[in-house]
């Protein structure tokens, strides 16, 4: 088994895997906030389904009022829909269907109308039937065996109404279904059955960072494309997938790069800190090679150049100036002191020697 998934039948078996698993567990989650989200555990399904209509009846009721007050009968795309609609003293304005057969489910909107004189401008819903001006009832074919929005919403509703308790358990095991896949495939990863030598793909030859900035930046056009997008639901999917096989694809690849132990050497950041680490080197290697006047002089030109543009900064700030003033001291002083105390080793060793002690040793140490 070890050595099948290190083919690239393996691989491609286990990438699959990894990428089916994900999207299950990704509907899973999404299924489980649509639970708690619509109280499904708390109500029968016949109330979620009212609930997931009820705007879309809210919105067919105040379009039927505009297009049918002038009696202009409406093309009905959504034959499991029955519905009329009856003016404040009864008289029948628009319909479809038949109220008499047997339907599923029974809906009264009442609303109100603002008008100009001659349109109207204006339609909300009311609670009272002395207030309202129009009455409309809508009911449901038995069943609802159209396939029209309410028909599918039915469905779906049925559906995640019997499955609202599996769900947790389906959504664990596509879990840990993923986490096995995953961990599979990248210990598969740069492998080859029957060998112990390292195959990465040509991918690894790109600096890492430059790689992790490219599928970022995928990942933020994907993201417009979706916010910004009017394509079909199934289009975003399939975009989705492809984002998602090339993450697992970067995943592979950190993978290889670990075993290779170049995950960090091969990036351009690294190289660059790498040689400005060299250049920083070289520069104290020179210093410290220079004689002792030379870096008093090169040390007292630094500092003096610090104080000049620190007085130059805080030239009408006194306040700044003595608290950097005292910092200064802070920081000279105790240097001062390292120095004195390293000329005292210097003098106390001269004179040892002038006594003719030339076996006296200086302690050099931190000097």
């Amino acid at each position: 088994m070890s050595d099948f998934i290190k083919t690239v039948t393996g691989k491609t078996v286990l990438f699959i895997g990894c990428i089916v698993s994900g999207i299950l567990l990704m509907l899973s989650i999404i299924g489980a906030c649509f639970c708690l989200s619509h109280e499904v555990y708390t109500r029968s399904k016949s109330e979620l389904f009212s609930d997931m209509i009820y705007d879309h009846l809210d919105f067919e009721a105040r379009t039927l009022i505009f297009n049918g007050i002038d009696n202009v009968q409406v093309s009905n795309s959504k034959p499991n829909l029955i519905y009329e609609v009856k003016d404040k003293t009864g008289k029948l304005i628009i319909s479809e269907g038949d109220f008499n057969s047997k339907l599923q489910y029974d809906y009264t909107y009442l609303y109100k109308t603002l008008s100009d004189g001659e349109n109207i401008t204006d339609v909300y819903r009311t609670y009272r039937a002395t207030d309202a001006d129009y009455i409309i009832k809508f009911g449901f074919k038995k069943g609802l065996p159209e396939k029209d929005g309410y028909g599918v919403t039915y469905r779906f509703t049925g559906f995640m109404y019997s499955i609202r308790f599996v769900i947790y358990f389906f959504g664990m095991v596509t879990f840990l279904a993923m986490v096995g896949c995953f961990i599979a495939l990248m210990c598969a990863s740069a492998r080859r059955a029957d060998d112990y030598e390292l195959y990465p793909g040509p991918l690894n030859k790109l600096p890492f960072d430059i790689m992790v900035a490219l599928v970022i930046i995928t990942g933020i056009a994907f993201i417009k494309f979706c916010y910004n997008s009017y394509y079909e639901t199934y289009t975003l999917i399939f975009a989705g997938v492809i984002y998602s096989n090339i993450v697992l694809g970067l995943c592979m690849s950190v993978a290889a790069r670990i075993k290779q132990k170049t995950l960090i050497k091969n990036t351009v950041i690294f190289r660059i800190l790498n040689g400005v680490w060299k250049a920083v080197c070289a520069v104290f290697k020179f210093i410290r090679e220079l004689p002792i006047i030379w870096k008093t002089v090169l040390g007292t030109f630094i500092i003096s150049g610090i104080e000049f543009y620190i007085m130059v900064c805080n030239l009408y700030e006194p306040d700044n100036l003595a608290i950097l003033w005292i910092f200064y001291k802070l920081i000279t002083l105790p240097i001062i002191f390292y120095l004195v105390i390293g000329l005292k080793r210097l003098a106390k060793a001269g004179d040892e020697i002038a006594s003719g002690n030339i076996q006296y040793k200086i302690d050099t140490r931190h000097m």
